[in-house]
């Protein structure tokens, strides 16, 4: 049984990010459609036409109140990779227009950026409780350990103000090694929050 096989979980790694308005739209820019229903987690979008879309062009997807703003990273014979994942789902049909850039930060009343979740990444993996004698032994040692053990692939730019849920409980991540210093796969500390 190889390590993938072991990845018995499906993890949805989350973190918080600054909410925009989003930048006015571009004169002449991309308008097209999406010709594909996306999900939550999804960093490609495939659309009617890209004649107007490239790399670092900043796109608004979605209709009405279910829209948000992402950075385009490539394009391919229709389909558009984004810099991040969407946040909310979108049906086949709804507007791509090209923005001027990211727009300004969305403000609360006291004039601080307003914050939200957003994923990362959906991957493979597993989470497992720790022993009670390696949780008393890391800690003897002064190692940073949670009481859980994460197991995923290598992920770019996982850090510890990332967080992950499975099934709906969220696991704090409090150390990110890189098992055996290989790159094969990271052996996360976890703690579970709720």
């Amino acid at each position: 049984m190889g390590f993938d096989d072991r990845l018995l979980h499906t993890l949805i790694v989350k973190r918080l990010a600054a909410e925009t308005s989003g930048g006015a739209e571009t004169i002449g820019g991309a308008d097209t459609t999406l010709v594909a229903d996306t999900a939550t987690g999804d960093v490609t979008v495939t659309v009617a036409s890209d004649a107007d879309i490239s790399a670092d062009d900043w796109l608004r997807i979605g209709d009405a109140l279910e829209t948000e703003v992402r950075q385009v990273t490539g394009v391919l014979a229709g389909v558009v990779t984004l810099s991040e994942a969407l946040a909310i789902p979108h049906d086949a049909g709804d507007q791509i227009r090209e923005l001027d850039d990211a727009g300004d930060p969305a403000l609360d009343e006291l004039g601080q950026p307003v914050t939200g979740e957003m994923t990362v990444a959906t991957v493979p993996g597993l989470i497992q409780p720790r022993s009670a004698r390696e949780v008393a032994a890391a800690s003897q040692a002064g190692a940073a350990i949670g009481h859980f053990v994460g197991y995923m692939r290598p992920l770019d730019g996982l850090t510890t103000r990332d967080w992950i849920e499975k099934d709906g409980t969220r696991f704090d991540i409090i150390a990110v090694p890189d098992a055996a210093g290989l790159g094969h796969h990271l052996e996360l500390a976890l703690e579970q929050v709720s």
